[in-house]
């Protein structure tokens, strides 16, 4: 959608329009419009990381579907790594704790309900 220099950051950007909202913008950044997109759907990348779909590729069914999956892939091991996180913290807050029995017990009880 865009092609240039910015007035964000030094030389040469491509200003692209995502499929998923999983941009930065809606094609404008610091209150300058490079491109129109919807919300969260923007995003600039340097030339060396953009690439031009050939037109058989860009009809082709598999390449939304493919997109579609991806983001849904994404999404999920965010939110996976967000749980594994959170258990990480818990792990680190029972180790550095003095040790209960209650304290024991209600990391044994977070343990069994986070166990797959």
């Amino acid at each position: 959608r865009f092609v240039g220099e910015t007035a964000f950051s030094s030389g040469v950007w491509v200003g692209v329009a995502l499929d998923a909202a999983d941009g930065k913008h809606d094609g404008s950044v610091n209150g300058r419009r490079y491109f129109d997109c919807g919300a969260g759907r923007g995003v600039f990348v340097r030339p060396s990381q953009a690439a031009a779909l050939d037109a058989a590729c860009a009809t082709d069914h598999a390449v939304p579907l493919a997109a579609a999956l991806c983001h849904e892939h994404k999404h999920l091991l965010k939110d996976l790594m967000r749980t594994v996180e959170a258990q990480l913290r818990d792990v680190g807050a029972f180790e550095r704790a003095a040790v209960t029995p209650a304290a024991a017990a209600a990391y044994v009880d977070a343990a069994e309900a986070a166990a797959p």
